[in-house]
């Protein structure tokens, strides 16, 4: 496997790590792509701790790409699926929550009242994408519903999207089943940067008439201490514990959840595959997948 780290590296902090004809784009930001296994990326990591320390930041965009040999794809047992993202949340398009068994700390937990609610010309279009707002608004095309069923895909259900009071040709994808994550994944903020929580604070700017405006910006806690959200993202491969059930299912998703609570945005389950669902989907040529090999271990 190989891993890149995708920057949008801040001119001229860039060029205390790189040349100046390195990397693409002009302006204030260029794009710099180096591979993790190399010196360099603990160089980056020595660079950004010591800009962050002065206030100032190496790189603000940010992207890993992992990048699988063939036989690698072939002998893992499971995969971790990434939807294709899309600009809209269900609460924007008429979806309603119920949050009364939330966690009160990290909000993991919220509950859609059904149905799912999206604006039809809203959905990309691919065979499976999850809204900005994340939270459990997987949807899927009538296609991929079909090739599941037919192939008897073990663990996914399927119900009803609607926009208006009109039911759509999409399906909200749900697991049957969770598995727990290992603490071997590694979650934060950004590459070299693993905050658990961000305090909360008031922030004032001038409002152009003589006064001033204030922006209130709340306590956010990443890693929950009842153990309901992981972090806010996740920075390596997905790390599932040995579970034998995991056998009898070819979708499943994580117990704990990731991201965080704020405004549109909800915390999410991160979401599998078995070898032999991820082969169908490659074989039905599927659109809106990206797999990453998810590692088993014993904690």
């Amino acid at each position: 496997m190989k891993e890149l780290l995708e920057m949008r590296m801040v001119v001229p902090y860039n060029e205390l790590l790189f040349s100046p004809d390195e990397g693409t784009g002009t302006g204030d930001i260029k794009k710099v792509v180096i591979d993790t296994s190399l010196p360099i990326y603990k160089e980056v990591e020595k660079v950004y701790n010591a800009l962050r320390k002065e206030g100032e930041y190496l790189f603000h965009g940010w992207n890993i790409e992992r990048i699988y040999t063939k036989e690698e794809m072939q002998e893992a047992p499971f995969f971790q699926i990434i939807p294709k993202i899309f600009t809209f949340a269900g609460e924007e398009c008429g979806t309603k929550y119920d949050d009364s068994h939330a966690c009160p700390i990290c909000g993991s937990g919220g509950k859609i009242i059904p149905p799912l609610r999206m604006w039809r010309s809203r959905i990309p279009k691919t065979d499976i994408s999850i809204t900005l707002g994340r939270g459990e608004e997987i949807l899927v095309s009538e296609r991929f519903k079909r090739i599941m069923e037919e192939n008897h895909m073990r663990g996914l259900r399927f119900e009803p999207v609607f926009s208006g009071r009109k039911q759509i040709d999409y399906f909200q994808l749900l697991p049957e089943y969770y598995t727990e994550l290992s603490e071997k994944t590694v979650l934060g903020v950004k590459p070299f940067e693993y905050s658990e929580r961000v305090e909360g604070m008031i922030v004032q700017y001038p409002d152009g008439h003589g006064g001033v405006y204030k922006q209130v910006y709340p306590t956010e806690v990443f890693k929950c201490p009842n153990g309901d959200n992981m972090g806010l993202n996740v920075l390596s491969e997905a790390y599932i514990k040995e579970n034998p059930a995991l056998e009898d299912w070819d979708y499943f998703a994580s117990v704990q959840t990731v991201g965080v609570k704020r405004k549109l945005f909800r915390p999410y389950h991160l979401l599998f595959c078995s070898n032999r669902m991820m082969n169908i989907i490659k074989e039905n040529k599927l659109k809106g997948f990206k797999f990453e090999i998810a590692r088993v271990t014993e904690s």
